[in-house]
């Protein structure tokens, strides 16, 4: 029974986070408008870090950003030109039949006009394709020259930097408190809107009120997904706790906040299947939680 149950999750596991997302698969599809909208996203992360805190740390993540920026524009552009390319010899192939069928001297007038206004459409769509595969590399070269020599800038000064350790310590450690702090606050959050929606799932489905059956991957993998986020939130507001002093580190809760996210999310997403609106529910729980955490700090400070 036992190992039926674990095959059971297991399954609903590999069905759920192994496939591709449809957002990820969608990023190496992305066209012409969305290319754009992410250049400008990811120009202004990349600047905005290093020009907010002015640290080797900040220059080196604003790198990063810019280099996956132009990598992930750079393959959606590459993809999309590849697309244009393997449609262009159909369309040509088509073009060259209709060429070959008005060749054929006992055709009607009205059949040699739909043949031409075929090929005028057939026309049309080379001529679109030719101008994907254009734009493609203008964009490729664009961001590679954009977002590419930002990051080779960032990189050249994070190398020739002057500053001691003691003064990028002293840069960073405003930033990684704020950094810590907010993420007590979104693990406590992460915490009690995951139980909560486990405790609504479990009742619901004891109760009979929702059908489990049809979606039986989808309601395990909810309930695992959200009590693992929970305990992962649990160790993270711990780590980042002790991670507050004596100097603030936060990359091990941000690493911990993320997959933490990512379970939550997925968990949320697939708990919406089952309880609709009233996952809205978890809000409520996070206002609440807000509240209560700033009536009890306006307490100690007037203690």
């Amino acid at each position: 029974m036992a190992m039926t149950a674990f095959e059971t999750l297991s399954s609903a596991i590999k069905l759920h986070y192994w496939a591709v997302p449809g957002p990820l698969a969608d990023l190496v599809r992305m066209s012409l408008p969305a290319s754009l909208i992410a250049w400008a996203v990811f120009a202004i992360c990349a600047a905005g870090v290093p020009f907010t805190v002015k640290s080797t740390r900040a220059q080196i993540i604003g790198f990063g950003i810019a280099i996956i920026g132009a990598l992930l524009i750079c393959v959606s552009s590459t993809s999309s030109a590849l697309t244009a390319k393997r449609a262009l010899p159909a369309l040509q192939q088509q073009i060259a039949e209709i060429d070959a069928k008005t060749r054929d001297h006992t055709l009607s007038a009205e059949q040699r006009t739909s043949l031409a206004e075929d090929r005028a459409e057939f026309e049309q769509q080379v001529e679109k394709q030719e101008a994907l595969i254009d734009l493609a590399s203008l964009m490729t070269n664009f961001a590679a020259m954009t977002l590419g020599g930002f990051g080779a800038g960032l990189l050249t000064a994070v190398a020739t930097t002057t500053r001691t350790r003691e003064e990028e310590e002293a840069l960073d450690a405003p930033v990684f408190a704020n950094i810590l702090l907010g993420l007590r606050y979104c693990f406590c959050g992460v915490i009690g809107s995951s139980i909560l929606t486990t405790v609504a799932l479990l009742i619901a489905a004891g109760m009979g009120w929702i059908s489990t059956q049809p979606y039986q991957s989808g309601y395990i993998v909810a309930c695992f997904s959200l009590m693992v986020a929970a305990v992962l939130a649990q160790i993270g507001y711990c780590l980042a706790v002790v991670q507050s002093a004596p100097r603030p580190r936060p990359l091990g809760s941000v690493v911990l906040g993320l997959i933490a996210a990512y379970l939550y999310v997925m968990g949320i997403s697939l708990a919406a299947d089952f309880l609709g609106g009233w996952v809205w529910l978890n809000v409520v729980v996070v206002l609440l939680f807000g509240n209560v955490r700033q009536c009890l700090r306006l307490q100690r400070s007037v203690a």
